[in-house]
């Protein structure tokens, strides 16, 4: 007796994550559908394990497309050891939606060393996972003041070279107060990243108006 009570409790657990889950995912897909038929030039979202600990589903990227994005930025890893576990999952689903994916690595760069060492640990995620410089770019999200202004945007550069070397399409993931404020702690004039303006074919991705700027302009919506 006491046996099959604990099953009916595990099965029953099991059910009321499954559907707890669920409920969720699809609070997330109206959460984005709303505001995309709303301002249908929302085009992207930004995604990593913080919204779904097992990656979000098909479904959930199929229906965004539906409403109107065109793009999906996912996150891949942090520093020289993290790999974002839901990486995998999403990128597979946003690509199967038919999404444009963008792979992006948080950066922690401290030197010309760390900035080639945080290169290397994104290129092999990004060959174990799969992911093909025609399904996007390659993404180096820059929001640390790690260093001084001008050592900084050195390190940034040389993340940025290792990536296109590595024959990636590449760019730069900010927000305009990092290089456009008071004190910035980008060089803007120096970054090897410089065209401004959407491009033609990422449509999710600007260079130097990255990411973060189209959010800040209300053009873009993140899930970060």
């Amino acid at each position: 007796m006491g046996k099959y009570h604990k099953r009916k409790r595990f099965w029953l657990k099991r059910f009321l994550n499954g559907l707890i889950a669920g409920a969720l995912t699809i609070l997330l897909v109206l959460s984005f559908i709303a505001p995309a038929q709303a301002t249908p030039e929302k085009d992207f979202v930004d995604v990593s394990h913080w919204n779904n600990s097992k990656g979000l589903p098909l479904s959930f990227y199929q229906t965004i497309k539906r409403g109107g994005y065109k793009a999906a930025v996912i996150k891949v890893s942090d520093s020289t050891s993290y790999l974002d576990p839901t990486m995998s999952v999403n990128i597979a689903n946003a690509h199967a939606a038919g999404l444009r994916v963008h792979a992006y690595h948080f950066a922690r760069l401290t030197s010309i060393a760390d900035a080639k060492a945080e290169t290397a640990w994104f290129s092999t995620c990004l060959k174990n996972v799969g992911f093909k410089s025609s399904y996007g770019m390659a993404v180096v999200d820059v929001e640390l003041a790690t260093a001084s202004k001008s050592k900084l945007t050195s390190y940034t550069n040389t993340f940025l070279a290792q990536m296109k070397a590595k024959g990636y399409k590449i760019d730069l993931y900010t927000g305009s107060a990092f290089y456009n404020g008071k004190d910035p702690s980008l060089d803007a004039s120096k970054l090897s990243v410089k065209t401004l303006g959407l491009l033609d074919t990422v449509p999710a991705i600007s260079n130097l108006l990255g990411l973060m700027e189209k959010k800040e302009r209300g053009s873009g919506q993140t899930m970060k």
